[in-house]
């Protein structure tokens, strides 16, 4: 896989890029998928999370792959109550 030069910061992503990319990652795993993004967008990567029983396999697949990758949790409301003490 040969590194793609990440776009300069705009509101929006030039279509021609993200076809690139698309084209890039179709077949690619979840693991290449991150370590692309991370190698791609640096410090600029970010992910978020529930932190619920779905977002463990991604949160697990992301700290093996791109540690230090800053994580932002949501709130998506439907947290027991015993999360907010």
């Amino acid at each position: 896989m040969r590194a793609m030069p990440a776009p300069a910061p705009s509101p929006a992503l030039d279509a021609s890029w993200v076809e690139q990319a698309n084209a890039t990652l179709e077949e690619a795993d979840a693991e290449t998928v991150i370590a692309w993004a991370a190698e791609v967008f640096g410090a600029g990567l970010v992910m978020s999370s529930s932190f619920g029983a779905h977002s463990a396999v991604m949160l697990h697949l992301v700290h093996r792959v791109a540690p230090g990758t800053p994580v932002i949790f949501v709130d998506t409301g439907y947290l027991f109550p015993e999360t907010y003490r």
